[in-house]
């Protein structure tokens, strides 16, 4: 999602990640002390080419002061059904590669939160294991938060009495309930208690970007035709990329390419992983897949493959039914 809304997102924690932990994080939000960024620009997010993840958040306990997290932030337009994949090879980059105290000898607990802006709740957790063999398994489980199934009534009332932070003002036009006049008109009042002119600027331009992205842009505009946004830096950026329909097309258009461009970037990472470097001619065939949907059965295949011949195997390259009880180059048999 790198966009206008992925730049809202980080934009958005970046106002108040002490905040932002505690909405993330409820049942540790009186443990947990927000400390940094960590600087991960030699750690790309599998998928986003040189993109780092730059929400990389360095956190310390006050109940157990030996211990740092590193807690990476990924926010999503809507559900990847390769988040935990990617993202599990991602914690294991930056566990190897993160160090902190004397002489930088202690690894970080990095653990990945990840945040659907849009679309059904995710399963958290992804599970390898050997059949019959027992206590060899490879679990791995994130954070996943869901906008949409948050309760705009409820997350607005948590503000006003301070349990949540008020950065999270920003996602409401996300959340369930939103479409109510009531519910804009008490982000308002909520809105309002921001003593900073600058921050209730900034909440009210995210607001716009946020209810753009779910068709509710012209409700939230009206509703805050009197609130003053045009301080907002992240309002101007997002004006200034334009909002005709011949522009939002062409972002449209523009997020699919960068999709297909970050599942083949998946693709040949973890494949490189699992099967080792590739041909040239298999890389040049698959840097020809272009079909969205072509290249999602291929992450999935990940997982099943036995080699890069096997996973391009026609029948899956092409999304066509595999010959049954085939072996290697298909699926293995029951």
């Amino acid at each position: 999602m790198q966009d206008i809304y992925d730049q809202a997102c980080r934009f958005a924690v970046r106002l108040d990640p002490p905040g932002y932990v505690r909405w993330l994080l409820p049942e540790a939000a009186d443990d947990l002390v927000f400390v940094r960024w960590l600087d991960t620009r030699t750690v790309p997010f599998p998928g986003h080419g040189n993109r780092t993840c730059d929400t990389v958040m360095e956190l310390r306990s006050r109940s157990v002061p030996s211990w740092r997290g590193a807690l990476p932030n990924e926010f999503q337009g809507e559900p990847d059904p390769e988040i935990l994949q990617r993202g599990f090879v991602y914690v294991g980059r930056l566990h190897e590669s993160l160090r902190w105290g004397p002489r930088l000898q202690r690894r970080y607990d990095v653990v990945l939160a990840v945040v659907n802006l849009t679309g059904r709740p995710q399963v958290p957790a992804l599970q390898m294991r050997v059949p019959g063999v027992s206590g060899l398994v490879t679990r791995f489980e994130a954070c996943i938060r869901t906008m949409s199934t948050e309760d705009a009534a409820q997350t607005l009332a948590q503000i006003g009495s301070g349990e949540v932070a008020r950065c999270m003002l920003a996602w409401i036009p996300l959340m369930r309930g939103s479409r109510d006049r009531a519910i804009i008109q008490e982000w308002k009042a909520v809105a309002s208690q921001e003593p900073s002119r600058q921050l209730r600027a900034e909440y009210g331009g995210l607001a716009l970007i946020f209810a753009e992205l779910v068709g509710r842009l012209a409700l939230w505009e009206q509703a805050l035709e009197d609130w003053n946004v045009r301080e907002s830096q992240i309002a101007v950026r997002w004006k200034d990329e334009g909002r005709d329909e011949g522009r939002v097309e062409g972002r449209v258009e523009g997020r699919v390419e960068g999709r297909v461009e970050e599942l083949r970037e998946t693709v040949l990472t973890l494949g490189r992983q699992r099967f080792g470097e590739p041909k040239v001619a298999t890389a040049e065939r698959l840097c020809q897949i272009s079909d969205l949907e072509q290249l999602r059965r291929l992450t999935t295949r990940l997982l099943t493959a036995n080699a890069w011949d096997d996973l391009l195997a026609a029948p899956y390259a092409s999304g066509g039914a595999s010959p049954a009880g085939e072996g290697p180059g298909g699926l293995e048999r029951a």
